[in-house]
């Protein structure tokens, strides 16, 4: 069968339009439009970064940090926050 496009008879095909009087204005040099589409789009980046923090009470905290890229080894990072008012010795690291 094949394809079949719908055509209208020759009589009433739409007419182009009129050329405009007045030409274009000139948008101007390439460097500058290159500059503009530029910034239209965002910054490219090269890898991810993934930081999940949780508070799980109000003494204690876990953050999840991952980081992913092309340019340099993965990593993971898991940093815990205690946050206590109660210290257990003088020589304790106390936050």
């Amino acid at each position: 069968m094949g394809n079949t496009l719908g055509l209208a008879p020759m009589g009433t095909l739409p007419r182009r339009s009129h050329r405009r009087e007045e030409p274009l204005p000139n948008p101007g040099s390439f460097d500058e439009l290159h500059r503009l589409c530029k910034d239209v789009f965002p910054a490219q980046m090269e890898g991810v970064k993934l930081v999940v923090n949780k508070v799980l009470s109000s003494h204690f905290q876990v953050a999840h940090t991952v980081h992913m890229s092309a340019l340099g080894l993965p990593g993971y990072h898991l940093h815990t926050a205690y946050a206590g008012d109660w210290q257990l010795s003088p020589t304790e690291v106390f936050p």
